[in-house]
């Protein structure tokens, strides 16, 4: 039988007491189906990538289980049955290793998370820059011609084109 992981994420907005009973439903769930060893593994909360719906933290659980290939649509459609989940992610697992080893995952401590805002860069210190004004110098401070002298040959040439014609 071909091993399967679900990730599940519930809302950060649930107390750790209300996630837990909701981290076993999904495990006794899958598990009435005829599921073979079937394993929960409690990540904890973590910060979401982006909100869904306006929720930034979540719950993460892993289950991992082995299950025929015509048992996983079913599986799914029953888990996604439960209240209060935010995100179901379905893979298969190819690892020879059916267990998780969670001492080789690393989840990002929220202490160390900051928001876009909050993350000097040079983007964001592009837009307090004011705009760039062009600049206003005259045209006879930067050349060494003066304007009678630019009449006079325009005249020279405007004259030769009268007299080709």
């Amino acid at each position: 039988m071909p091993n399967y992981e679900i990730l599940v994420v519930l809302p950060g907005t649930l107390t750790e007491a209300e996630a837990v009973p909701i981290g076993e439903t999904v495990k006794e769930t899958i598990g009435r189906l005829g599921v073979a060893t079937v394993v929960l593994y409690d990540m904890g909360k973590s910060r979401l990538a982006y909100p869904i719906k306006h929720i930034r933290y979540g719950y993460f659980y892993i289950v991992q289980f082995s299950a025929e290939a015509n048992q996983v649509q079913d599986i799914e459609r029953k888990v996604r049955l439960i209240n209060n989940i935010l995100r179901l992610v379905l893979r298969v697992n190819n690892s020879t290793n059916s267990t998780l080893d969670i001492s080789k995952l690393t989840l990002t401590p929220l202490a160390n998370v900051v928001s876009l805002d909050e993350t000097p860069g040079p983007v964001r210190e592009m837009r307090r820059e004011a705009p760039i004004k062009p600049k206003t110098e005259t045209i006879s401070a930067a050349l060494p011609v003066s304007m009678e002298e630019i009449e006079e040959k325009l005249d020279q040439i405007l004259e030769k084109d009268l007299e080709k014609v």
